[in-house]
Order: structure tokens, then sequence, then C-alpha cells
């Protein structure tokens, strides 16, 4: 807990965590909120990149109209883009580092599934 801000504090935010997440007898087991992971894992990663690269593109809280106009027509060109490539079947691999990245995820469930970790 190098970057702790308040190591007393984040030492009880931690133990809130473990206590109340992740331990045997807490209180919402990871069975209730966490899935087993897979090989091709279903998150939001895409539409919360989205939203992040999205809101880049201006800067100010409220943006003129014209540039938001501009925004979405090349946003809806990059999507038809997209689309028309995996319709063509030439849908990009997941990088190495993602892929071992997913592995070791696997590998890390697994381990704890099994109780060799914890």
């Amino acid at each position: 807990m190098v970057l702790c801000p308040n190591e007393l504090y984040g030492h009880r935010f931690a133990d809130y965590i473990l206590k109340t997440y992740v331990e045997l007898d807490c209180l919402f087991p990871p069975v209730l909120w966490a899935k087993e992971p897979s090989q091709h894992p279903r998150t939001n990663y895409a539409a919360e990149s989205f939203h992040r690269t999205f809101n880049r593109q201006f800067y100010c809280t409220r943006p003129p109209i014209y540039a938001v106009i501009q925004t979405l027509l090349e946003t809806q060109e990059e999507t038809s883009f997209k689309l028309n490539t995996i319709q063509q079947g030439t849908v990009q691999k997941a990088s190495k580092v993602e892929e071992e990245k997913i592995s070791k995820t696997i590998q890390y469930y697994i381990n704890y599934y099994q109780k060799k970790i914890f």
C-alpha cells in the first residue's frame, strides 16, 4: 500500500473490501458478483471506450452544436467501417498482451477456485 495517501484509512478500506467481497465468509461472495473468466470476455469495455473517446472530442462542457454534429458524423462513419469489416469476416484478433492477460486471469480463477490461493 505504498500509494495509499493515508495508511490507516487505506488499510481499513482494503480490509472492508476483503471482508465484504472476497473472503470465504464475506457478505457478498464472488459467486454473486463475479463471472467465471473465459477466452471470450464479455465486458462493457467497448461502451466505456466509446464514451471516453467521444467525450475527449470536446474541450468544454457545452460544445457548439456544429462540433457535436461533426463528431457524431465522424463517429457514424467509423462505426459503419467497423461493421463492414466485421460483416466481411475480417475481425481483429486480440493482441498477444491481451491474450496473455486473459490466460493469467483464467489461471488465477482456477487457482482460487481450487483453493490454491487466498
